[in-house]
């Protein structure tokens, strides 16, 4: 990731307060038809009318850290954490533990896995061991395929055959 930062000439370690400024400043303008003035440390705007305003698209932080987690937290509607079912279960108890102690929402809990679907009664279990972790939202991440046609069929067989 450096180098991508590197690129947009800012300092890597600088991201964790540019992320939290701009969840902030987000949650800021959706929360009334006319915010108020922002003054943070790193942006400052007056008042402005902000209409016609569409919902809040909501919100998934990615990581598996103390900061993503507080983020998540704090500002999230979704955490999109990359650990394996046996490590998610602890994770997810302990963040709505920590939503609840906070008054939000429990979260939505965001997986991104493969699968192989030339064995199905595997590829099933799979994806019930991650609910059973806690996910509430499965992505199924596809990988690469040589072509279009290939890609298609891999979720014609998905659909049919592992998330019915």
């Amino acid at each position: 990731m450096k180098p991508e930062f590197d690129a947009l000439g800012v300092n890597i370690k600088r991201r964790g307060a540019i992320t939290d400024e701009t969840l902030s400043i987000i949650h800021h303008l959706f929360g009334a038809d006319v915010p108020g003035a922002y003054d943070g440390p790193l942006v400052k705007f007056p008042s402005f009318v902000f209409l016609p305003r569409p919902k809040r698209p909501p919100i998934w932080i990615g990581g598996n850290g103390p900061a993503a987690m507080n983020r998540a937290v704090k500002f999230g509607d979704g955490w999109h954490p990359m650990l394996p079912a046996p490590e998610l279960k602890v994770k997810v108890e302990e963040l709505i533990a920590r939503a609840r102690a906070a008054g939000r929402p429990n979260p939505e809990i965001v997986v991104r896995r493969g699968l192989r679907l030339d064995d199905l009664d595997a590829a099933r279990a799979k994806v019930a061991a991650e609910q059973d972790a806690g996910a509430t939202y499965f992505i199924y991440d596809l990988g690469r395929y040589p072509d279009e046609s290939s890609f298609a069929k891999s979720i014609e067989i998905f659909i049919a055959t592992v998330a019915r």
